[in-house]
């Protein structure tokens, strides 16, 4: 799906159906010009951009979303925006391996009023707030809100979102957000969020916003650089101080280009399935899954763990850095400090080419290892 300018449902809309299914397939750069993006009528309000789905419950797996446009806005009664916006009896949604690059939710009006509440990659509206969808190991990077109170990745108005080994990384909000907009989630009121094994690169107080029910597992890591392929993409912000500001001319090439695969010296492969080896960078996200989950489709070495984001248990993971651990000249001493009965062991780990983290159990006893 590649430039489609149309308004709402640029891409696919479904009303009432069973079910939607869509699979390994390249959203980029849909959705309305900025020239109507920045319209002060309310009536023009790119929503779902690329995939509007009304009481129909859809699965999303491996797709890519790169350079998509959406905006969000009022016509009076109802809000809009997104680039997946999930509508009335969705529950029940999974999007899973997806990738979010580059793609921003706008408003066109500088007038808060309206200037519509919902937007991001990710909207979720259901008629129901017990209602729930799936959000699992997706990529979320490099995503601009510009507007009123909506954040750069996941709205959940009403309805429950849970969302598993995702990373979140390079958000941006505009000039405007409101206070209590999290960078990556805005949770309303009649609005849940169950989080956890994920990733973000910023503290948890400024990922997560909002006034719902929010559980956040210990599990999350924050304040982390995830070491995508793709460090620090060329992306400026046209009239970044203003309501209405977004990306720059140029934002369609740059977003087709950025590579979220995780960095790492044991290897990995880029957007263009060229494999890569050595260097001395390991993701952090390699091995950070939830390790009940299933890594089998993961390349050798894999660490037994899946890996975060947009390719955990894919052919595309990237590999797992390991080392063999040595004790340096194979000496260990024993010593009991004043004169306890308690020892203390000591020995020294040999230093490898990139740092590493071992586990290390020590057996002892009075009459051989048995005892």
């Amino acid at each position: 799906y590649h430039c489609n300018g149309q308004l709402d449902a640029a891409c696919i809309y479904i009303n009432n159906a069973a079910s939607l299914t869509v699979e390994d397939s390249l959203f980029i750069t849909n959705g309305a010009p900025f020239s109507l993006s920045s319209s002060s009528s309310a009536a023009v309000r790119p929503a779902g951009t690329c995939i509007y789905a009304d009481a129909t419950p859809v699965t999303v797996t491996g797709c890519r979303f790169a350079g998509n446009r959406s905006s969000s806005g009022t016509d009076g009664t109802a809000t809009y925006g997104g680039l997946i916006y999930l509508l009335n009896a969705c529950d029940g949604s999974v999007i899973r391996n997806c990738a979010f690059v580059a793609n921003e939710c706008v408003t066109r009006t500088a007038t808060a009023s309206k200037a519509g509440t919902l937007g991001g990659s990710i909207v979720v509206n259901f008629a129901e707030a017990i209602r729930e969808m799936f959000i699992e190991s997706c990529t979320f990077a490099w995503n601009l809100s510009a507007g009123y109170s909506f954040p750069a990745d996941v709205s959940v108005n009403k309805g429950v979102a849970n969302v598993h080994n995702c990373i979140f990384s390079g958000g941006q909000l505009g000039p405007g957000i409101a206070a209590d907009t999290g960078r990556y989630f805005k949770i309303g009121s009649s609005g849940s969020l169950n989080i956890d094994y994920s990733m973000f690169d910023c503290d948890l107080k400024t990922a997560i916003g909002g006034s719902g029910k929010i559980v956040i597992a210990p599990s999350c890591i924050t304040n982390a650089n995830p070491r995508f392929v793709t460090s620090s993409p060329e992306l400026t912000l046209r009239s970044p101080e203003n309501f209405y500001a977004a990306y720059d001319a140029g934002v369609e090439s740059v977003a087709a280009t950025c590579d979220v695969h995780l960095v790492s010296a044991a290897g990995y492969v880029d957007n263009d399935g060229v494999f890569h080896t050595g260097g001395n960078v390991v993701s952090p996200a390699i091995d950070a899954g939830d390790p009940a989950d299933d890594c089998s489709l993961e390349p050798h070495p894999n660490g037994g763990f899946i890996n975060l984001g947009a390719y955990g248990n894919t052919v595309e993971a990237s590999r797992t850095y390991s080392v063999e651990p040595e004790i340096v000249d194979n000496l260990v001493t024993v010593t009991f400090p004043d004169d306890t009965s308690f020892p203390k062991v000591d020995f020294d780990l040999k230093a490898a080419a990139l740092d590493y983290t071992a586990t290390v159990k020590v057996f002892c006893g009075t009459n051989g290892f048995d005892s």
